[in-house]
């Protein structure tokens, strides 16, 4: 938005400067981070978020090890009757990552232990059930806080799983996208009520490397880190109502997968077709010209990093939260002090987009721009109420040298956000 009477003072203001939801206990040992969010009807929101770092064991609460790093891991339900404006911890879990969704009257928590966990409340995030396993396989498993799709009478979350295959370093190998599925009448919390899908292809399978050299939207040399092709991470599903649109299927057995592009680019995202048979069988691939070529990589402002979306009926628009940047080609020696990460992994603010097709996106606004330097605003979750818009997120300073990680988290309400559409 814009505000000042003449034009030598115009300038750009936020639309929504956040609000603290939440606070590190301890700054130096405990930090915050992946805030999952949902707006109920009236105004109640439920949030949940990570807790990390070697303070954690010593705070109360249920607490777990990460299965690999045996890191300790602790999550944090908060829930807020006044629109955001106050904040109850109602229960703490021991794992991490969590994703918060709704189905009928009921609230869930899917975060990740030992493979998957879940949490179910009745009461609109009041109470809460015991953590109960969802497994298939021993396979190593990660999320981003994302949406659920509800579609055909089932449920439809993204996820990530490790590759069986080593990188090219020997490493561990790359993390590609699955598709977690269960009907919308059954027992959420029932591991045989969900099914896993076999995990994409890496995606320097599926577009070889010479045919992204022809691709004239150059990564930084060579392509991605050295050694490393660019990656599937932080998948979103979503799906394609609009008859007109080229992708949408009319049979209603495909959706689409969205997710930020290990590629060092800021500006694309990456993009998957997922297919459902008549048994239920899901596979994931990728989506396809008129003319049989292959589409991978779509525009997206800040697609690079951590990104929210959500359709909106109303408005028939996709919208997106994201770190928009400025600089993501400046030289590495030409950064300030507080920007450590790569100068295309800039953290400092989040933008409000739209789009009626997934491609060609509209700025609505800036969402917040941070504050001080080195302040920080990143890994976004979206909800939408009524005629408000939500979004909690990352704020603060990075801390116990991860960027990932801060020692708050930030809610911004944008009221009557449908106004922005042009």
């Amino acid at each position: 938005m814009r505000t000042g009477g003449a034009p030598a003072e115009w300038k750009i203001v936020s639309l929504a400067p956040g609000t603290e939801a939440h606070r590190s206990p301890d700054p130096k040992q405990v930090s915050l981070g992946e805030p999952s969010l949902v707006a109920l009807p009236g105004g109640r929101l439920v949030a949940c978020l990570d807790l990390s770092g070697p303070g954690v064991k010593h705070l109360p609460g249920a607490k777990g090890r990460h299965p690999v790093s045996g890191h300790w891991q602790l999550g944090r339900v908060l829930v807020s009757s006044d629109k955001g404006k106050t904040w109850t911890v109602k229960t703490d879990y021991p794992f991490h990552c969590g994703r918060l969704f709704r189905v009928g009257s009921s609230l869930y928590l899917l975060g990740l232990g030992t493979g998957f966990r879940i949490l179910k409340s009745a009461d609109g995030g009041e109470t809460w059930s015991k953590p109960s396993d969802l497994a298939w396989d021993d396979a190593e498993y990660a999320q981003t806080p994302g949406n659920a799709l509800r579609a055909r009478g089932h449920i439809y979350l993204a996820a990530m799983r490790r590759s069986l295959k080593e990188g090219p370093r020997g490493e561990p190998g790359p993390w590609l996208p699955v598709v977690l599925r269960a009907g919308e009448g059954t027992d959420l919390t029932y591991h045989k009520s969900w099914t896993c899908s076999e995990p994409a292809r890496p995606l320097h399978e599926l577009v070889r490397a010479e045919e992204l050299g022809v691709f004239e939207a150059p990564f930084l040399a060579p392509l991605s880190r050295p050694g490393h092709p660019p990656r599937w991470d932080a998948a979103h599903a979503v799906l394609i109502k609009d008859g007109d649109h080229p992708w949408q299927d009319p049979s209603g057995k495909s959706f689409h997968l969205l997710g930020c592009s290990e590629a060092r680019r800021s500006n694309l995202a990456l993009l998957a077709r997922v297919n459902e048979n008549a048994e239920g069988r899901v596979t994931i691939g990728l989506e396809t010209t008129a003319a049989g070529a292959k589409w991978a990589f779509i525009p997206m402002p800040g697609g690079g990093l951590k990104f929210d979306l959500a359709y909106d009926d109303d408005s028939r628009a996709f919208w997106l939260v994201s770190n928009g940047l400025m600089d993501s080609l400046i030289r590495r020696e030409a950064r300030s002090d507080d920007r450590r990460s790569a100068p295309e992994d800039g953290r400092q603010a989040l933008s409000l987009w739209f789009s009626r097709n997934l491609v060609d996106w509209h700025f609505a606004g800036i969402l917040d721009a941070g504050g001080p330097a080195g302040e920080l605003r990143h890994s976004p979750s979206l909800s939408l109420a009524g005629g408000d818009l939500y979004v909690m997120c990352c704020a603060g300073r990075a801390r116990l040298g991860a960027s990932a990680y801060t020692d708050r988290i930030s809610l911004h309400v944008v009221p009557e956000f449908r106004e922005l559409v042009c």
